[in-house]
């Protein structure tokens, strides 16, 4: 088998999710879908917890403000989890 330049990538994409390599730590990175608030409809890369999505978000927008979010189901399945608005913080 070959080897391209011996060393894994620093951050590399597989088909539903993206995991950023630091060190000795990996991170699975998750997709969070805001569905509603201020920020309705975009859509943020969040470091999941233990393999899952974290129970809220802080997602800063375009005038300087953070927004928090809730994860709007305890089951979700795949690499997107949606969040709805809790309030600004």
């Amino acid at each position: 088998m070959q080897s391209g330049s011996g060393s894994a990538p620093d951050n590399f994409v597989t088909q539903r999710s993206r995991v950023a390599r630091l060190g000795r730590r990996m991170l699975v990175l998750v997709h969070a879908l805001l569905e509603d608030g201020p920020l309705k409809g975009k859509t943020v890369e969040i470091e999941a917890v233990e393999g899952r999505p974290p129970m809220t978000v802080d997602v800063p927008d375009e005038k300087g403000g953070v927004s928090r979010y809730c994860l709007g189901e305890l089951t979700q399945e795949g690499h997107t989890a949606t969040y709805t608005f809790l309030y600004a913080v």
